[in-house]
């Protein structure tokens, strides 16, 4: 089957596109045809995909950016699939300028897929006129190969404990916000580093997210790390940070569990089903919960050690067997 995998814009580094290329991955495995496509919300380029590759199925990520462009095609009869987002749950459907669109879009799809078991109950419990066709499809990690040489290229010395936070720069990631909390940190904790990678996605948010790094000498910006490079990034690091404000499922807090890396994130239902407090990481609520898991992971080597727990229930085998049943059922084959 010929499936064009539809991504907002500008999601060349994003988690978006890491998703998207698991997917392709994964269904032409199963002997699909798969592109990725990357669409404005104006339609032009989801109207030039549907001539040039002629697909017989459609897979949106993220309701709301992929989805209007959708609906503006109006007599389109190719079925699609929408993976939603956590924006879209978290915010789009309680954002009246959104939700006409996004429940539009629900409806006329021909399968929901979410990722987070904890918002798919959210989604449930308050909207439940949209999840007739909605489906669990359950998270994996496709690790790349490439080596990173972290500690050398970036001079940090032997010894020192490095917190990563990878995200894109904008405001829901919580990244100027981390550096405000970690900031009693420096008097109370020796030989640490607060590291963080990830693309420049909102102008103003970054303007102040550099100025907070540099203020303080425990602080560092790494750049953007390729995808394929992550994996050795994380094994590198000693602890995994996510101060993001809304969550779906974080592509690096996935990876990280599969590679068991401790975690550090805050307490939201995005990062829940990833984060088993004490188990793998440490969850929080507010900066003094933050101050107190931070200082102990830093401090003691041995909570560092007890916390990593490689997870192995992330399987792309499942992932990709779901995914293919799911878009076989919806397009013009069967499994």
């Amino acid at each position: 089957m010929r499936i064009v995998i539809c991504v907002p814009q500008c999601s060349d580094i994003t988690g978006n596109m890491v998703t998207a290329r698991r997917y392709r991955q994964a269904l032409c495995e199963y002997g699909h045809q798969v592109v990725i496509r990357a669409v404005s919300e104006d339609g032009d380029e989801m109207r030039l995909a549907l001539v040039k590759d002629q697909p017989e199925l459609l897979l949106l990520l993220h309701a709301y950016k992929t989805g209007k462009p959708w609906l503006c095609l109006h007599d389109c009869s190719i079925p699609a699939l929408v993976l939603l987002s956590g924006t879209d749950v978290n915010d789009g459907l309680h954002c009246p300028q959104q939700r006409e669109i996004i429940s539009l879009v629900l409806q006329q799809a021909a399968a929901v897929l979410i990722q987070n078991p904890l918002l798919e109950q959210l989604l449930r419990r308050d909207f439940p006129h949209l999840c007739s066709n909605l489906y669990h499809l359950p998270p994996a990690a496709l690790l790349g190969e490439a080596e990173y040489p972290l500690r050398s290229r970036h001079e940090i010395a032997d010894g020192t404990v490095v917190l990563l936070c990878a995200a894109g720069i904008r405001p829901v990631k919580g990244l100027v916000e981390l550096i405000e909390m970690a900031a009693p940190l420096e008097s109370a904790c020796r030989n640490w580093l607060l590291a963080f990678c990830g693309p420049p996605l909102d102008d103003d948010y970054a303007q102040r997210f550099f100025a907070a790094v540099d203020r303080y000498r425990w602080a560092t910006y790494l750049g953007i790390i390729p995808q394929d490079a992550m994996a050795s990034v994380l094994r590198a690091v000693d602890v995994v940070v996510n101060n993001s404000f809304s969550e779906g499922l974080s592509n690096v807090l996935v990876e990280a569990a599969c590679l068991g890396r401790p975690l550090l994130a805050r307490d939201i239902p995005g990062n829940r089903p990833l984060v088993k407090h004490g188990v793998n990481g440490l969850l929080y609520n507010d900066s003094r919960d933050f101050v107190a898991a931070a200082r102990a992971l830093i401090d003691k080597a041995d909570l560092r050690r007890q916390l990593s727990v490689p997870d192995d229930t992330f399987s792309s085998q499942t992932e990709a067997r779901i995914l293919n049943e799911i878009c076989c059922r919806a397009g013009t084959c069967r499994p």
